[in-house]
C-alpha cells in the first residue's frame, strides 16, 4: 500500500523531462565550499548539497557527478545545458526566471566567531563599533558595509574562511564574520582552533540557500522538492546535516 501512495504521489509529475539513467552534472566550484560541497582528492565529492541531491537522484535512477566551473561562469553554462545545476541563493542571479529553483535545503547564517578569551558582545550594530572585524575579500555585509564605509566599524580581508579565523586567534582583529556552518567545519577539522571560540547567537545576515538547474530538469525539480519535504519529516535530511556540525 506505502509504494502504491508514494507512486500515485509521484504520478502528477509532468514527463516531459529526461530519463531515470541520464547523469546528472552538478558544479562544485574548483575549491568546493565546506562543508555544503567538498571536493576529494579521491573519490566522489561530499558535503550538504551534494549528499542532498545524490540521495534524491539515486532514488529515481539518476546518477550524479561533479565538476569545478569558476564562479564567474557558472551561471552561463548552466543557461547553456553544460552542466545541470549549482548550488545557489535565488537573490544572487540576474536573471532567476531563466532557470528553476529547488526548494531552501538549508538557510546559511552570517555569524561573528570570536575568541573565548576575547568575546565580543553582539546584540545590536553599536555594540561593535570600534572593533575591527574579519571579512572575506569581495565579500559585501549589507548591515555593515556603511559602518566599514566610515570606519566606525574597521575590518580585515582574507581569502578563506580559514585564514580569516586565524587572523582572529593572532589578534589582527576582535573577531571574523563566517557562515555558521562553514565556520563550525573549519574549527572541527583543525584541532588548534577547537574550543577557542565562541559564536554569536544573533546573526549579521543570512540567505536560502538551494539548488538551480538548467530548465530541462523542471519535471525532476518537483519531484527533488517533494523528496526534500519528505527528507524533513522522517530525519534523513537531519542526518546529513549532522554529519557536519
Amino acid at each position: 500500500m506505502k509504494r502504491l501512495l508514494t507512486a500515485l504521489m509521484f504520478s502528477c509529475i509532468p514527463l516531459s523531462w529526461v530519463q531515470a539513467g541520464d547523469i546528472i552534472t552538478m558544479n562544485i566550484s574548483p575549491s568546493g565550499y565546506p562543508p555544503y560541497m567538498i571536493k576529494a582528492e579521491q573519490g566522489p565529492a561530499k558535503g550538504i548539497m551534494v549528499e542532498v541531491l545524490n540521495y534524491i537522484a539515486d532514488k529515481h535512477g539518476y546518477q550524479l557527478q561533479t565538476v569545478g566551473i569558476p564562479k564567474k561562469r557558472v551561471a552561463m553554462t548552466l543557461l547553456a545545458g553544460s552542466i545541470d545545476a549549482t548550488a545557489t541563493a535565488r537573490e544572487w542571479i540576474a536573471q532567476p526566471d531563466q532557470y528553476v529553483f529547488s526548494d531552501v535545503i538549508v538557510v546559511v547564517k552570517d555569524v561573528l566567531f570570536s575568541p573565548k578569551k576575547r568575546p565580543v558582545k553582539f546584540e545590536k550594530v553599536d555594540d561593535l563599533l570600534g572593533k575591527t572585524l574579519g571579512t572575506h575579500l569581495g565579500y559585501n555585509y549589507p548591515m555593515l558595509d556603511e559602518y566599514f564605509a566610515d570606519r566606525r566599524i574597521n575590518k580585515t580581508e582574507a581569502n578563506t574562511e580559514l585564514a580569516m579565523l586565524q587572523m582572529t586567534l593572532r589578534k589582527r582583529n576582535d573577531a571574523t564574520i563566517v557562515t555558521d556552518l562553514v565556520g563550525q567545519w573549519i574549527i572541527k577539522n583543525n584541532p588548534a582552533m577547537q574550543d577557542k571560540f565562541v559564536i554569536s547567537s544573533k546573526t549579521l545576515n543570512s540567505f536560502d540557500y538551494r539548488l538551480m538547474f538548467n530548465k530541462k530538469w523542471q519535471g525532476f525539480v518537483q519531484v527533488f522538492n517533494r523528496e526534500l519535504g519528505a527528507m524533513r519529516v522522517n530525519g534523513e535530511l537531519d542526518r546529513i546535516l549532522d554529519q557536519y556540525y
